[in-house]
């Protein structure tokens, strides 16, 4: 990171709390009664000290989050002293005859809120390590690999983002006033908490927009099947199915952008202009579609000798068909990712605008009795939509 490491609010603890309460030195050969006080004061100590430096444990990682193979993160460790600070805390409350039960009630909310923490990096990790596939180009003609990733990194970030939301409903409900008269790091830890929630929610919404866009591609794969076989209802719904999908994932990766720090734009941007191109590329063919409604209607008046009319639907076919090129005449990005689907798409709308202009001509020579160039233009215009489900 440019400024700082993941977790960096840890990495200044240059000292944890005191892991020993007041002791007593000897004295004159001869060990006085020791207050019964000082017991429970002495395992508050330890156990928040246990605390802080399992919280510094997250700190000293040495890599940040954007490279996760490359991060060494050994949960044992702060979870062996978790559990330290755990027995410390429940030797206190035996030991305690009714005076400590608040701070021994705070630093088990400080304890929650470091095991959360702990949970929450741990599973962070697993999840952006599967994620981290989908820095390169994203393939959308060979997405088996992408969403084996998808499908791994969804659980554990899922696990990040309810984990992390623990750690700060932990902090939030601490009394930091008393914790700091424990030694706590109190201000560190919400700090860190606060960054942590950014993170777990910044990659899972960039997991989940991803999921959205492949169910989005899917769709686009059947819909180009159903237009190439001339099932042009068909197609249309997969269309709408799969611009549908593009918005959500739109929606996802903005709100997971808007979540996240900015360590994480350079991986949301990409994520952006995928999710346009594709609601580019679906919506061009969804009005297409509409076209093709108009040119199945026109042929229908045609043949029942409604020329007139059929000159009317093969002239909306074809500003539909315009309003359609002009869509897909967008560049997609990011560059080169999905330059063949559009130059199809381009390809097919191209040749229905010159074949509704055919067909409107064929269906005013009808109108006007030349029947030869009625004829002529007329399988003129049939070829080019021929040619335009070949593309």
């Amino acid at each position: 990171m440019d400024r700082r490491r993941f977790i960096s609010a840890f990495a200044a603890t240059g000292a944890s709390a005191s892991l020993a309460g007041c002791s007593n030195p000897l004295s004159s050969g001869s060990t006085p009664e020791r207050d019964p006080e000082n017991a429970v004061m002495d395992e508050l100590y330890t156990a928040v000290g246990e605390l802080n430096t399992a919280a510094l444990a997250l700190g000293t990682v040495s890599s940040d989050i954007q490279n996760p193979s490359d991060v060494e993160f050994d949960a044992s460790k702060p979870r062996a002293r978790i559990e330290t600070a755990r027995g410390a805390l429940d030797a206190a409350a035996e030991a305690d005859s009714g005076s400590f039960e608040t701070e021994i009630a705070q630093a088990r909310t400080y304890a929650d809120a470091i095991e959360s923490i702990v949970d929450a990096f741990v599973a962070l990790l697993d999840g952006a390590a599967e994620l981290s596939g989908l820095d390169g180009e994203f393939d959308p003609d060979a997405l088996g690999n992408i969403e084996d990733a998808l499908e791994e990194s969804r659980e554990p970030l899922a696990t990040a983002v309810s984990a992390s939301d623990d750690a700060a409903t932990a902090v939030e409900n601490a009394d930091a006033d008393v914790l700091t008269e424990l030694d706590a790091e109190v201000q560190r830890v919400s700090d860190a908490v606060s960054e942590l929630v950014g993170f777990a929610e910044g990659l899972d919404g960039l997991s989940l927009g991803y999921q959205q866009l492949v169910d989005g591609v899917d769709d686009v794969t059947v819909a180009q099947q159903e237009f190439d076989d001339a099932a042009y209802d068909a197609s249309r719904t997969a269309f709408e199915d799969a611009r549908g999908h593009f918005g959500e994932a739109r929606s996802t990766f903005e709100s997971g952008s808007e979540a996240a720090p900015e360590q994480l734009d350079e991986r949301f941007g990409p994520a952006l202009e995928r999710s346009d191109s594709l609601v580019s590329l679906s919506g061009g063919y969804t009005t297409l579609l509409d076209g093709m409604d108009n040119l199945k209607t026109g042929q229908q008046q045609s043949r029942n000798e409604e020329y007139a009319a059929a000159e009317e639907s093969f002239a909306a076919a074809g500003t539909a068909f315009e309003d359609a090129a002009a869509t897909f005449d967008t560049k997609p990005k990011p560059e080169g990712e999905f330059d063949e689907r559009f130059d199809t798409a381009d390809c097919r709308s191209g040749h229905l605008v010159e074949a509704a202009d055919a067909l409107e001509e064929a269906a005013a020579a009808a109108d006007g009795g030349n029947l030869v160039r009625a004829q002529r233009k007329r399988e003129e215009g049939q070829q080019l939509v021929d040619d335009a489900r070949n593309c």
